[in-house]
């Protein structure tokens, strides 16, 4: 009986893992629409690369050399981003439930476009 009762407990706890990894939330009942999904992959990949300049740039900043390609790659990274955010942008309207998220992506490709030197 107790084997039973530990094998589920196991198996809720990963289900309900499951469930946080991939949409933020804990529950047993969480759909992400396929847009949502995108919107959090983009977020990730912006972060990512953010914190690759970052390196790269404090890499090069203290070994005195030009900026590598590294450098260059996320920069690159970052406008790949906003093409794939002006086209979600197309599907996502004003008054949707993601408009929100949408904007909030908006505004921290913004960040990261200054941040990297792109106008």
């Amino acid at each position: 009986m107790r084997a039973l009762v530990l094998i589920l407990l196991v198996v809720v706890a990963g289900v309900l893992a499951h469930n946080y990894v991939q949409t933020g939330e804990i529950g047993f009942n969480v759909s992400v629409s396929e847009e949502k999904r995108e919107i959090m992959r983009l977020e990730d990949r912006l972060s990512d690369a953010v914190a690759g300049y970052r390196v790269a740039g404090r890499g090069t900043s203290i070994g005195g050399m030009a900026p590598d390609s590294s450098v260059e790659a996320a920069a690159a990274e970052v406008e790949r981003i906003e093409r794939e955010v002006e086209s979600l942008e197309e599907r996502i309207r004003q008054g949707d439930d993601l408009y929100p998220d949408l904007l909030d992506l908006k505004r921290k490709l913004g960040q990261a476009k200054r941040e990297v030197g792109i106008p």
